[in-house]
This record gives C-alpha cells, structure tokens and sequence, in this order.
C-alpha cells in the first residue's frame, strides 16, 4: 500500500450480478466542500474497485464533479449504468495536492487505476481483472492471488441479510429508493441541509455566488490594433495573469480585469501551461478568443475550497465586447449607412427636364447651372439621341464647358 501513498486512485466501479449496487455511500459535511465516499460495503464492487471511506470525489466518468451538488453526483453515477468510473483521493493525498497548487487529473501519470471488473465462465469468477482491488480478507493465500475471489462469493451469498435494511438501500447511490429521492427533491425548506437515516449530510454552498468566474469572449476591432492587453507572469507564482488593458479596447469591454487569472483558454485548461503556449492558444483562432477567468478573491476562494474550476460551471458569467464596423472618413459607418450611396445618385438619373433644349434655343444658358456631374449626363444622353450628330456648339463652346467641369 505504501507505493500508492499520495497517489489519486481511478476506480472502475462494476455492478455484479449477485450483489445490489455498488455498495458504497455518498457523504457530504457542512462546511466542507465536495462530496465524499462515506461507509463501503463489505465484499462489494466498491471495495474490490479500491474506494475508502472518506476518499474525496474528483471526477465521475472523466468530469470533474468539484463544483457539482448532491442531486448531480448521484446522475452522473446512475448514468452510466451498470458501471461507474470515479477518480478518488485520500485526505493525505488531497492534502499534498492542494499545497503543491496541482489540480488532479485522471490523465496524471502517477494516477492508480483499479478496477470491479470480472468475467463470469461457469458460475466461476475469473478475476484477472482485479490484481490489485481485491479486499485483503484472506491475506493467509497469497500463492493463487486468483483465489479469493471466489472466496467472496460465499459472503456475497449472505450479502442479501444487509440488504433489506431500508436506511442501507435508500442510500446505495445507483439504485435509490423513491423515498430517498423525494426527500430530497420535494422539501425545499430542507433544500440546504438534508439528513437521512444514514448520517448523509448534503450542502449547497451559498457562498459561491459572491464569488464568480468570468468567460469572456474578446472579438477584435478593425479600427483597433490587436485585443488590447498583455499577459503577465511572475516567476515565483503559477499560472498566467491578465497584465496592463488599454483603455477603449475590445479587451476592456469584454470584462477582462487587471490581475485576472486565465483559467481556460478557449475551452481548453492553460493552468499548467507555459507563457508560451498560452500565447499560442489565444493567437490559434483569428480575430477572437475566449478566456475564462477569475479575479484574486475568486482564484483565492476556489482553491480553498479545492475546486476546480471550468466554463461549463452554472455561475459562471459570459461576457462579451461589441462588433464594431470599419471606419471611414473618422467615422463608424453602421451597416445601414454602408448602402446609403444609392439615394445620392438619384437626382442625376432625373436629368431629363434639364436635357431639354432651353426656350431661347441657346443650349448654355441652363447648363451654367448645373454640376459638372449633370453636365456629364447631360452630354451622355445627347449622345445617346443622336450619335451622328454634334451637340450643336462650336469648339469655342464646348472648351468652356470643359473648363467648367
């Protein structure tokens, strides 16, 4: 046992056809954040699969669970059916990483994988697949380590006897009685703190909604050079830090802070990342990036908790900066005044009274009032009238013209 001493254990949890459930307990204290295994049945999957009473809840089935209440866990256990994959640490090994500041992970490699999974030939179990897991009930036949599982069949035999007892069943997670179930869901004045005949205490943490992570989406501008902040890092301190922001910039709209720490860069985990990398992940997508982050009494209050943090967390806010146009002559053109050229040009295709010839017959004496655009057009559509012929002026004339255009 020693080897595994501060080590997170992955326990591959699988229901067997002469026992009921899992045989564990879920716990949970006030003023203790995160769920626990509480009392693990003898010669159950849950101890042949390596659960301890008091193991800290990581991961269930690969997602984190840190920020996940009583109701939630126990879906994410029945939801995988006849079967449950739950990363666990000790409060040693809890201990050791929250003071190395290392957030546990099922891809660690130091992590110990056990398994309750067996094969049936027979009637015989073939344990091949529980080196380690099996209860070290019979320690005295250590030759054939294959040997004790049949052994607990025998007691998985009388198993039955604590099965019926109600507070047992009601709380054996994957297969909770409808009792239990109500309680918990139909007595909201019991919402915060409910206690069952099994000493289960379940409490939601009001205290979190002081303290919120923030996933902000920055969308860069056209009329703006880059997001507008920098990244900063410390030597002695872990992580990547949200440096100086410019002032009237994507990044300052978007929310991000001063001091903020990025948890999450697009949806990825940066925590354990180098300044580098990081840099990389927010170049990765064109022109916008998402970041989740948390302020200094937020970062300080998760991880005293021992939480992990991640976008997909009910109170995290999304925010965002506004789009913004391309400018043109100092000004931000908005998409309706983008098409607004149209309009402008009308008077001009209305040059036909002016293309009349004048009463007098002199065909300058209305034309000094026009532009030079309407002029333009006037002469075009002379043309068209008659191509063969001249306008009716002399060189002279048509030089003036010319000039005034």
């Amino acid at each position: 046992m020693g080897e595994n001493e501060n080590k997170p254990r992955l326990c591959h949890l699988v229901k067997w056809p002469d026992f009921q459930g899992y045989g564990f307990n879920l716990h949970a204290e006030r003023g203790k954040a995160g769920q626990f295994i509480g009392k693990v049945d003898d010669g159950s999957p849950a101890l042949a699969a390596g659960l301890k009473d008091g193991d800290r809840i990581v991961e269930i089935n690969g997602i984190n669970i840190g920020n996940e209440n009583h109701q939630q866990v126990v879906g994410r256990i029945k939801a995988g059916g006849d079967e449950v994959t739950i990363l666990v640490v000790d409060s040693e090994t809890d201990k050791y990483y929250k003071d190395m500041k290392q957030i546990v992970r099922n891809d660690l490699p130091e992590v110990v994988k056990m398994s309750a999974a067996r094969e049936q030939q027979n009637g015989e179990d073939n344990p091949d697949n529980q080196p380690e897991s099996e209860p070290p009930s019979e320690p005295s036949e250590p030759e054939p380590p294959r040997e004790p599982s049949p052994e607990p069949e025998p007691e998985r035999e009388p198993e039955p006897e604590p099965e019926p007892e109600p507070a047992k069943e009601e709380e054996r997670l994957p297969e909770p009685e409808p009792e239990q179930v109500s309680t918990q869901e139909d007595t909201p004045a019991v919402e915060e703190v409910v206690v069952n005949a099994n000493g289960v205490n379940v409490e939601e943490d009001d205290e979190s909604s002081r303290y919120i992570p923030r996933l902000c989406h920055v969308t860069k501008w056209p009329d703006f050079q880059g997001y507008g902040f920098n990244l900063h890092a410390e030597r002695d301190k872990p992580g990547q830090y949200i440096g100086n922001i410019d002032s009237d910039s994507p990044a300052e709209e978007a929310g991000l802070r001063k001091g903020d720490r990025i948890i999450e860069i697009n949806g990825v985990n940066i925590e354990n990342e180098s300044h580098q990398q990081v840099i990389q992940r927010v170049k990765a997508v064109p022109n916008e990036t998402t970041m989740l982050l948390l302020d200094d009494a937020a970062d300080k209050y998760y991880k005293d908790k021992g939480i992990t943090v991640n976008s997909s967390m009910p109170n995290v806010m999304k925010l965002e900066n506004k789009p913004r146009e391309a400018t043109v002559n100092g000004t931000s053109d908005q998409p309706s005044q983008v098409s607004q050229p149209a309009p402008a040009a009308s008077p001009v295709t209305q040059a036909p009274p002016p293309s009349q010839p004048s009463a007098n017959g002199d065909p300058l004496a209305d034309m000094s009032k026009l532009s030079a655009k309407e002029m333009r057009e006037l002469l075009k559509s002379r043309r068209k009238q008659d191509p063969k012929k001249g306008t009716g002026m002399d060189f002279k004339s048509k030089v003036e013209m010319a000039q005034r255009m």
